[in-house]
């Protein structure tokens, strides 16, 4: 692979730093960093974007690079953002892990389970479409969960400490992950300004991922990109809908 086009190593050295980054966020989790995991998830997010970038700038897309990838994605958008959760209600109870509500634990094996289960997916079917993922997207996810996280430590809201709240958020996750809903891919446009927009909003909240700012202007996109895919697949089905169907 290497000695057939050697720029593969461009995109695999982003997918490792993604990988990486992923274990640091679950190192400083289980050692009560909590609000420097959730960025470091946000930096894991920059990096399986630097990945995909560099694989389509570079021409050098690879079996191997595609399922790397997956091993990555799993480990930094499924497996750390349940650590991240699991570790900051571990906290809650003075470190205890056998005090932790089961709800927690379950909705988090469920979170990580999906995750394997939709990236998976991903790596049989979802390539076919060039336009759509089926299903939300592990990084949009995991940025989620660290966006969600970072908001609510900000502004001291008490839905972080509720475990049904979060259990449910992390149940909910899971489950769009392996939906039917469509999301559309972000990749360059017909239209130039339409990819000079998205690139300006990008760049902006690789910044504020970089820098630790405005958690709550990161949250947006991800919440508006579901609802997005919820909303699109709605009104799809309905133009498909035969006309005097129930």
């Amino acid at each position: 692979m290497l000695k057939d086009n050697p720029r593969v190593i461009i995109p695999n050295f982003f997918t490792s730093l993604n990988l990486l980054i992923g274990f640091i966020v679950v190192w400083l989790a289980i050692g009560g960093q909590y609000d420097r995991a959730a960025w470091y998830i946000l930096l894991c997010v920059i990096m399986d974007k630097m990945d995909g970038t560099a694989a389509r700038a570079f021409d050098a897309c690879s079996s191997f690079g595609i399922e790397f990838d997956s091993f990555s994605d799993f480990f930094s958008f499924g497996v750390a953002p349940a650590i991240l959760v699991l570790s900051f209600f571990q906290g809650q109870f003075n470190g205890n892990m056998e005090a932790v509500p089961l709800s927690i634990k379950g909705a988090c094996a469920v979170y990580i389970l999906l995750t394997a289960i939709r990236l998976a997916k991903f790596n049989c079917a979802d390539k076919e479409d060039k336009d759509f993922f089926y299903g939300l997207t592990s990084t949009q996810s995991g940025a989620t969960v660290a966006a969600l996280f970072l908001v609510g430590r900000k502004y001291g809201l008490a839905f972080l400490a509720d475990e049904t709240i979060m259990s449910g958020v992390m149940i909910i996750l899971g489950v769009l992950m392996v939906s039917t809903f469509k999301y559309r891919k972000f990749k360059k446009r017909s239209s130039r300004w339409l990819t000079v927009l998205q690139g300006i909003v990008f760049g902006a909240l690789g910044i504020f991922a970089i820098f630790h700012l405005y958690p709550e202007a990161i949250l947006v996109i991800p919440i508006l990109y579901f609802v997005g895919g919820v909303f699109l697949t709605h009104l799809e089905r309905h133009r498909e809908q035969p006309d005097g169907g129930e």
